[in-house]
């Protein structure tokens, strides 16, 4: 996993469905300014060099060649969005301008040199996408093929967070309503979803008193997205994270959830050419 402050490298045996950690490599590193949060500055400045230097020296070990790389990358890199349902759109060109307009309305005229990906939904639902900025991305690339592994298989940190969560909650409770927290250090996303289908997202640094700015966090997102989620559990992913006891959210149930895998199975919505 790829994180400002820290790269952490996993190799894992797979047997009979099952994962086990044979080699783990976890350097703390030290992050480059990161600024205000303006919501793009850090995909765009040197926020991930570190990490990604790092994983370049990781590489040049033997306990790192001959595997099939999985690269997770922090939600400090990512950018996301909540891409409304269009009936009208008839081809993948028409959906891919949509997607690119949804993130430009967002972020702006940056968001038009993003790598955007869009996660499958159901028809008529909403979709959650996510944006990450090309620099990273080739840097990424370089860094594996150098090493002779393949780029296939990149995921947003949200993305396999969200998977889990699924699988924690189980099918029955697939289309409950709940305020999805995934936690990193530094780093907090809020999700709203509304019988099963995501109605808001937001990413922003963490603070440090997390559980005021959950409190209110869920609060002002509720009334932006016109929903009353008073009753809604909070269902807390955490990555990283190492303080969840702490959490309190004052009249709502809290439920963390386990680590389930150490890499959740799910939608790619990362797959760069070999």
């Amino acid at each position: 996993m790829i994180q400002p402050q820290r790269l952490v490298m996993l190799r894992l045996k797979h047997r009979f469905g099952n994962e086990s950690i044979i080699d783990r490599h976890d350097l703390a590193l030290t992050p480059t300014e990161e600024g205000p949060d303006t919501g793009l500055k850090p995909m765009f400045q040197d926020l991930w060099r570190p990490a990604v230097s790092a994983l370049r020296s990781a590489l040049s070990d033997s306990r790192w060649q001959q595997v099939i790389p999985t690269i997770v990358l922090s939600s400090h890199f990512v950018r996301y969005a909540v891409i409304p349902w269009n009936a009208e759109l008839a081809n993948a060109a028409e959906r891919d301008a949509y997607l690119r307009h949804c993130f430009m309305l967002a972020y702006g005229e940056t968001a038009r040199h993003w790598d955007l990906r869009l996660s499958p939904a159901g028809f008529g639902q909403p979709a959650l996408a996510s944006g990450i900025g090309a620099p990273l991305l080739e840097a990424i690339r370089i860094e594996l093929e150098q090493a002779g592994l393949a780029a296939h298989n990149i995921h947003p940190n949200l993305v396999l967070a969200a998977n889990e969560t699924l699988a924690y909650l189980g099918k029955k409770n697939a289309g409950m309503s709940l305020c999805f927290v995934s936690l990193e250090p530094g780093r907090l996303c809020l999700g709203l979803v509304e019988n099963g289908q995501w109605r808001s997202l937001k990413s922003l640094a963490a603070e440090a008193d997390v559980s005021a700015q959950l409190q209110a966090l869920i609060q002002r997102e509720s009334i932006m997205a016109g929903l009353d989620t008073s009753h809604w559990p909070v269902i807390i992913h955490c990555s990283g994270f190492e303080d969840t006891e702490q959490i309190f959210l004052r009249g709502r149930m809290v439920k963390v959830v386990p680590v389930i895998t150490v890499f959740a199975s799910g939608t790619d919505m990362y797959k760069l050419a070999a």
